[in-house]
């Protein structure tokens, strides 16, 4: 469902990103369907900040900038205030 290897998910159930359990005769690891679902909808919220952080998304300078810092125009434009 993830596309990835074993490997990848194992070590994400080892580092607790992935919480499963493990269950049944031979000891497998099982994640619940909402288990994955709300770690599949973490992953798209950080994904979502990520692009909003990396884009700068102009409408929300002022939460990371509330002191509005003052960018110099570029040299080959004069500057207005």
């Amino acid at each position: 469902m993830l596309s990835l290897t074993i490997e990848d998910v194992e070590s994400m159930v080892g580092s607790g990103e992935l919480p499963a359990i493990r269950v049944g005769p031979y000891d497998e690891w099982r994640v619940e369907q909402s288990v994955l679902d709300g770690f599949l909808e973490a992953k798209y919220e950080e994904s979502r900040r990520s692009a909003l952080w990396n884009g700068f998304d102009f409408g929300s300078i002022t939460e990371i900038d509330p002191q509005g810092r003052r960018i110099p125009p570029p040299a080959n434009q004069p500057d207005v205030d």
